[in-house]
């Protein structure tokens, strides 16, 4: 939903769907309905977009947003694709909302085919190349999460948990990384992330270690989601501490 509670997107179980948005303001739903059952949807945080995410498909169907005053007016003719200068289905793993250095709404996601995590932004459809995760490397990077950011204010960084029996110095952390492309973005005549050039190391990424999370890995439930509340003070995680396959919620105050 988005950060004002306006706009609340469904997915209905069927091979169909649909896809809708409610509007609690005018207590209707949107028109506009995406006829599809996608792996996820989600609506940006200022609700200006729905996202389509789905894992297959063919390429009319592919990860995909929609603004919200078309779906309003019953128009679904103008979807904004993920990197459509792809001729393959790409699939989206984990995701969460932030927003970039001109303060436009990018979804950090990690694309599934070849492990890079990459933010768009279905403004200027563009994608950052941001880091690889190199799960099919070891050691590679643990398991992870992303938080959508809700305050503006923190613009160009995003927030990541990791979840992970194993020991590194990712290992079950929250931490705050910087939205810094190593490249340009994809939508060039250079359509793969093993074709660009990339930034040097003085230009990669900062990481803002924020701090370790007390967690023991078990299943979906104990993947250590966590949330940062819409002033940016507050970050809530859920972790099993004891191993006890109960889930306890821990608070950290940013300074």
């Amino acid at each position: 939903f988005s950060n004002d509670g306006r706009y609340f997107a469904f997915m209905i179980s069927t091979l169909t769907g649909p896809v809708f948005v409610y509007d609690l303001q005018t207590d209707s739903v949107l028109p506009g309905m995406i006829y599809q059952k996608p792996n996820a949807i989600d609506i940006s945080p200022s609700g200006t977009w729905l996202g389509i995410l789905p894992h297959d498909g063919d390429l009319t169907t592919a990860n995909r947003f929609y603004k919200i005053s078309d779906l309003a007016a019953g128009d679904t003719t103008k979807p904004v694709y993920v990197d459509s200068c792809y001729s393959t289905i790409r699939s989206i793993g984990h995701n969460g909302w932030a927003y970039d250095s001109s303060g436009n709404e990018v979804l950090v996601y990690q694309d599934n085919r070849d492990d890079w995590m990459k933010a768009f932004s279905p403004v200027t459809k563009q994608s950052l190349i941001l880091f690889n995760m190199q799960f099919h490397i070891s050691p590679s990077w643990p398991n992870y999460h992303i938080a959508s950011i809700k305050n503006t204010s923190f613009n160009n960084w995003f927030l990541m948990t990791t979840y992970t029996n194993s020991i590194g110095w990712a290992s079950n952390q929250l931490m705050m990384i910087e939205l810094k492309p190593l490249t340009s973005d994809e939508n060039s005549n250079n359509c793969t992330s093993s074709s660009v050039t990339y930034v040097s190391q003085a230009q990669y990424p900062r990481i803002w270690r924020i701090g370790s999370i007390n967690n023991k890995y078990l299943d979906y439930k104990t993947e250590a989601f966590a949330s940062i509340d819409y002033s940016g003070s507050n970050i809530l995680v859920g972790a099993n501490w004891n191993g006890t396959d109960n889930i306890e919620v821990y608070k950290t105050e940013l300074p």
